[in-house]
């Protein structure tokens, strides 16, 4: 080990001002570039995790209320005709915020119909569930979600019980 310092130190002494200028400044500067490429890589997950807490806290909420309204039971939701669910369901679709997405509906049984979306807003999705549970004696039999690439936009699936 002291070999190796003493070899370093020789290589140090041999150099004139000027190199060993450039030197120092070189290794200020690669230090310096280091410590940003993990700032901003440390920065970047922060961000992503925030994200990410947020729609899950947005989504608890929703749960929640959603939950305290059933507990309640709504006295003055519309029960739907099983045979008309899907039709009635279309009309809501057209008629609300999400009819400029591509959606799939179809109807499994006589009690149940399922939506897809490939693309939806998030928030604007959540919403026009709530409202068309409150609407109508609807629960929400299972409910899948997952992130796209585009931000503020989620692909989901739900299936819905008609009058349960």
């Amino acid at each position: 080990m002291k070999a190796m310092k003493a070899y370093v130190l020789q290589l140090w002494q041999s150099l004139n001002h000027r190199e060993r200028s450039l030197l120092l400044w070189g290794a200020v500067f690669l230090g310096l570039y280091f410590a940003y490429v993990a700032y901003a890589s440390l920065t970047d997950a922060v961000m992503a995790s925030t994200q990410r807490l947020s729609e899950k806290k947005e989504t608890l909420a929703w749960i929640k209320q959603a939950e305290a309204q059933l507990s309640s039971k709504h006295t003055g939701s519309e029960n739907l005709d099983k045979s008309k669910g899907l039709t009635v369901l279309s009309r809501e679709l057209k008629t609300a915020s999400l009819h400029a997405f591509a959606y799939q509906l179809q109807q499994l049984n006589q009690d149940e119909l399922q939506l897809s979306f490939d693309k939806v807003p998030y928030k604007a999705g959540l919403t026009w569930l709530a409202s068309i549970s409150k609407k109508y004696n609807i629960t929400i039999k299972e409910f899948y979600m997952d992130r796209t690439d585009t931000r503020g936009l989620v692909k989901w699936t739900v299936i819905l019980a008609l009058n349960p």
